[in-house]
């Protein structure tokens, strides 16, 4: 007798069947946020201040030098580039991101360009060179240019 009651106990625990006990289920909800910071970096390897991401432009008969930048973008939201004409004592410069054919003054188009998240650094090519009418005047000396990156 002894034998069929452990059985049957057994049998009865395994179908979650206790006698004298009730089941007890719950239902336990938890939210879990994950807040992950805007991170925004740019890199110019030339820059004159790294932390100003500022570049200084020597202009000598017309040339200017360094006639190009690789600027790096890094960011895991949407971002805008924009470029400042700091002022010097030569000529204006202009930009194009290069390839384009498209000849920009920094105080009439300040937007070089924008994007969403890089997945990793991306490369935003520039090339320089003085304004061709203020070349003529004045072919020499030097131009600073101050480089943003923000969320639009």
């Amino acid at each position: 007798m002894h034998r069929y009651a452990i059985t049957t106990l057994i049998v009865a625990a395994a179908w979650g069947i206790v006698p004298g006990h009730a089941l007890a289920q719950a239902t336990a909800r938890t939210t879990v946020t994950v807040r992950i910071p805007t991170v925004l970096r740019l890199r110019i390897d030339q820059a004159t201040n790294r932390d100003a991401h500022s570049v200084d432009f020597q202009i000598s008969d017309g040339k200017v030098d360094p006639g190009g930048l690789d600027v790096e973008v890094f960011a895991n939201t949407a971002w805008t580039l924009t470029v400042e004409d700091r002022g010097g004592d030569g000529p204006s410069l202009q930009y194009e991101r290069a390839g384009t054919g498209h000849w920009l003054a920094p105080e009439s188009q300040p937007e070089i360009d924008s994007g969403g998240p890089t997945g990793g650094w991306q490369r935003v090519p520039l090339e320089f060179r003085a304004d061709p009418s203020e070349a003529l005047v004045r072919p020499n000396g030097h131009r600073t240019l101050l480089f943003t990156l923000t969320r639009p």
